[in-house]
């Protein structure tokens, strides 16, 4: 599709690098889906975040997800930045690697990656003014990244605290994220509508935003 520009980790690395942090400092502010414009980008999340889908054992991953769906504007040249799939893990979170929690950054890399290794499903659909939708990549393994250690701000409480396993009460934290990634821009005026999302062998995600670009 020529309406936008599909700009992959191979190509821009350090532009990923650079936003993965910013965009969990800004998933962890309060309120934060009504301030996704960012100046230079816009921020979109996936309902592994809001909504999350969790699979009980002898439940297939292939029952309806509920999605989460917003409207948003966006101006003309701005990136749009999402997670496809991806994990963020930190020092504070409860998860248990081998015998031991997240207590090391070490650690988190592992539970990170044991968390990914589950994963056996991506998309990322887009349409144009009611057109027929196509996908943004078939090639996730270019949009494929892993930042860390970073440090992860929480300046208040958020609307995360009612998210098992990610709430964060405010403070600093360091911690890491891995997942599939996709960075959008050079947009042209008109309506999208961008359904992402993908399935683990314990949960699954999706989202779908209808995209106003002025």
């Amino acid at each position: 599709m020529s309406n936008y520009n599909l700009i992959t980790v191979v190509q821009d690395k350090g532009r990923y690098e650079e936003l993965i942090p910013r965009w969990w400092d800004w998933a962890y502010e309060e309120d934060c889906d009504a301030k996704n414009n960012r100046g230079d980008v816009t921020f979109l999340r996936d309902n592994i975040i809001k909504g999350q889908i969790k699979i009980d054992a002898g439940v297939t991953s292939s029952l309806p997800a509920e999605y989460y769906e917003q409207n948003i504007e966006v101006k003309g040249g701005t990136n749009i930045f999402f997670p496809v799939y991806h994990v963020h893990v930190c020092e504070r979170d409860p998860y248990v690697v081998d015998e031991g929690t997240c207590d090391t950054i070490e650690r988190c890399q592992i539970s990170a990656e044991n968390d990914l290794a589950n994963v056996y499903h991506r998309w990322a659909n887009i349409s144009f003014n009611g057109g027929k939708e196509e996908p943004v990549t078939k090639n996730f393994k270019d949009h494929e990244i892993k930042v860390g250690p970073f440090t992860l701000e929480v300046k208040r409480d958020n609307d995360l605290k009612t998210e098992e396993g990610y709430y964060l009460p405010p403070g600093s934290y360091n911690g890491v994220s891995h997942g599939t990634y996709l960075l959008l821009n050079d947009f042209k005026p008109g309506n999208y509508v961008l359904d992402f999302g993908g399935k683990a062998t314990n949960f699954q995600t999706r989202s779908i935003y209808t995209i106003h670009v002025g």
